[in-house]
């Protein structure tokens, strides 16, 4: 005799599918940057979409009514997101105390041998534990919203669901869902976007060798950068691919440039005309 299987909605493969594809969005965000400046957010988006994708399955069903524990629905929905939050700040400075701590083990040398092991052990203990860590303490809050809920209503109150439309279900797992991709989409359109924007055929620059304090060392004295410095020049062709060089001040602060040829014309001083390729993190766009 076949076992029956459990049915499933039409709904509710909708509702899958549609966190599934905003999953696929925050990763596609990410890996069309370069991965030398995409790092962070890798981890942030490996550490924390499961636990949101969770969070918002379960609003959307305590919105529609199909949760008969609502305090501990929304205490788990509650303590979830504050997880979520202090995971976004916490798992760099977590991650970096590992590698340290595993730097000068066995075990560390291990997983350095093959580069595989260490993508499978960066994977495993970046997505599970932070998961875990942020299950346990929605759980931990659910369980304490239950238990102040029965201490001013009935069980049977507590137990009554809200009921709710479906529209609105399924409003607020678009909204929760999306969070992600949007979050994260926009930083990266804010901080790493603009280090590596192309600039088009025919824009004009100037030629400023020192824009930051990160660039020390990397212009020689009496060199050509040095004496086509302010020149404006036209962007000719910019299709070479990224070239990162991390720079670090004596502040400890850490710089990103991108060194990648830019091939340009100078449009004034004594190689007015002439074409010449400079680096990209030296040519600083006119508005």
């Amino acid at each position: 005799m076949i076992p029956e299987l459990p049915r499933v909605s039409v709904r509710s493969i909708m509702m899958i599918l549609i966190v599934v594809a905003l999953d696929c969005v925050v990763y596609r965000s990410i890996a069309t940057r370069p991965d030398s400046l995409t790092r962070n957010y890798w981890e942030i988006a490996l550490a924390t979409v499961p636990m949101v994708n969770l969070l918002a399955v379960v609003i959307a069903r305590l919105a529609r009514g199909r949760l008969r524990d609502w305090p501990f629905g929304l205490g788990f929905a509650l303590g979830g997101w504050i997880a979520v939050l202090t995971t976004i700040f916490a798992v760099d400075p977590a991650l970096d105390w590992i590698d340290s701590s595993l730097e000068s083990t066995s075990f560390g040398r291990w997983l350095e041998a093959v580069p595989i092991r260490i993508e499978v052990a960066f994977h495993t203990i970046l997505v599970v534990p932070s998961f875990l860590s942020q299950f346990t303490i929605a759980m931990i809050t659910g369980n304490l919203a239950r238990w102040f809920a029965l201490r001013h209503v009935t069980r049977a109150e507590a137990e009554r669901p809200v009921r709710g439309g479906y529209s609105r279900s399924l409003a607020l797992l678009l909204i929760l869902a999306s969070l992600p991709a949007l979050a994260i989409e926009r930083t990266l359109r804010a901080k790493v976007d603009p280090l590596i924007v192309r600039r088009s055929t025919g824009s004009k620059a100037i030629v400023n060798i020192n824009p930051n304090e990160f660039t020390p060392g990397l212009v020689a004295k009496g060199s050509f950068l040095e004496k086509v410095a302010g020149n404006k020049v036209r962007v000719e062709n910019d299709n070479c691919p990224t070239i990162p060089q991390f720079a670090r001040t004596t502040r400890g602060t850490t710089c990103f440039n991108d060194l990648r040829a830019v091939e340009i014309t100078f449009l004034e001083g004594e190689n007015s005309g002439k074409t010449a390729s400079l680096p990209y993190c030296f040519l600083q766009p006119i508005p």
